[in-house]
């Protein structure tokens, strides 16, 4: 019994297997066409490789750009650094040469 409705069905299986293998070659040919060419069709692997490579073009620049600010870091710690000693040692200087009003007698204050 199977086996007559597979034979009675046969052909419209046949002619619907041909007319959706026409609608797919009809597809793939509009697609090349739409796309230039087999090169220009992208796929999920060539955006995850173009992501990949655009990652590491990122990690590659920041690595660089975290060295270049070690690099300015450091001299400028130093700066900072004669700069704090070169004022500390001026507030210094001018502290010895104050002088304690209170501790000079009232006749020699003009």
């Amino acid at each position: 019994m199977r086996r007559d409705q597979l034979a009675e069905h046969t052909a419209t299986i046949d002619a619907a297997v041909t007319e959706t293998r026409q609608l797919l070659d009809a597809a793939r040919t509009a697609l090349l066409d739409i796309a230039g060419g087999p090169e220009g069709i992208i796929t999920e692997r060539d955006i995850i490789a173009r992501r990949v490579t655009a990652q590491h073009a990122d990690i590659n620049v920041l690595n660089l750009a975290r060295a270049h600010a070690r690099e300015l870091d450091s001299p400028l710690a130093r700066v900072e650094a004669a700069a704090a000693r070169a004022f500390a040692t001026a507030q210094a200087d001018r502290n010895d040469r104050m002088v304690d009003v209170g501790a000079v007698p009232a006749a020699s204050v003009v």
